[in-house]
């Protein structure tokens, strides 16, 4: 299993689902499936309550272990989400804060480092309170400012044939 996790606007997304038609495997898009969850409860995803990460974090879990041996995952939380699984490899993706800020059609990079520290106090409100120590290791730390989707595939693609 594939976890790339990062904040808002690194490319997790484009390159979940690059990858994952690549490997020809399945993909899960976390913040589709929150989106999803919110919508049915009436809520907008950005005001998800915890009962709702809970459950979006059920299935990501379900989702990582019925997809053996290989699948994709995409999401911000996801290292925390997904630790302790052992057959789960963590691709944290990173990317320019101006970037970030064209690709989320944001005017400013203000707007990404609020996104951002709402993030923080997500994490801290819903991961950090059960286990401080809960995120895993990366295996892999890309940044895809100046590099395309494609080229990050192929960088993954070739790492995973010399496992």
């Amino acid at each position: 299993m594939i976890a790339i996790y990062g904040p808002a606007g690194v490319g997790k997304t484009t390159l979940a689902a690059a990858l994952a038609q690549r490997l020809d495997v399945p993909v899960r898009h976390c913040g589709v499936a929150l989106k999803r969850a919110a919508e049915v409860a009436g809520v907008r995803a950005a005001d998800a309550t915890r009962d709702l990460h809970t459950l979006v974090d059920e299935e990501t879990r379900a989702f990582a272990r019925t997809v053996l041996p290989l699948g994709v995952v995409e999401g911000r939380y996801l290292r925390f989400v997904l630790a302790g699984l052992p057959y789960v490899r963590f691709i944290q993706l990173r990317c320019a804060g101006a970037v970030r800020a064209d690709r989320r059609s944001r005017s400013d990079q203000g707007a990404v480092a609020s996104e951002d520290a709402a993030d923080a106090k997500l994490i801290a409100e819903l991961y950090a309170p059960h286990d401080p120590g809960a995120a895993s290791e990366d295996w892999l730390q890309l940044d895809s400012t100046n590099t395309s989707s494609a080229d990050l595939v192929t960088l993954i693609q070739n790492t995973l044939q010399r496992l």
